[in-house]
């Protein structure tokens, strides 16, 4: 994944309404959104369409589409934890060359 990937994926986090999310039935609802609204009144994030409430979605069972609507609610806080593990990562493999680096000169 190059580097302006992860930004675009951040940016994209940075600008969704703010965690947490979950899932109820077939909706995925946010509890807060900065205040726009009395705290703790859930507003709606995403629904699934008519057919998939009516019990079947486009391309498969209930079962998939209340796996879909769990993706989409995790994702909300799953995405910046993959966000920080990429920096941290990135963080020790530099780290790790610098010492590459150092250790190599030490040789010479």
């Amino acid at each position: 994944m190059i580097p302006e990937e992860i930004e675009a994926i951040r940016e994209r986090c940075d600008k969704a309404t703010p965690e947490p999310w979950l899932r109820e039935g077939l909706f995925v609802y946010a509890l807060h959104h900065n205040g726009d609204y009395k705290k703790g009144k859930p507003i709606l994030v995403n629904r699934f369409s008519a057919s998939i409430q009516a019990g079947t979605s486009q391309d498969g069972t209930i079962e998939e589409a209340e796996a879909n609507t769990d993706l989409i609610a995790h994702a909300r806080t799953d995405i910046p934890k993959l966000l920080a593990e990429i920096d941290r990562l990135k963080g020790e493999l530099e780290e790790s060359e610098q010492e590459r680096i150092r250790l190599r000169s030490m040789l010479k």
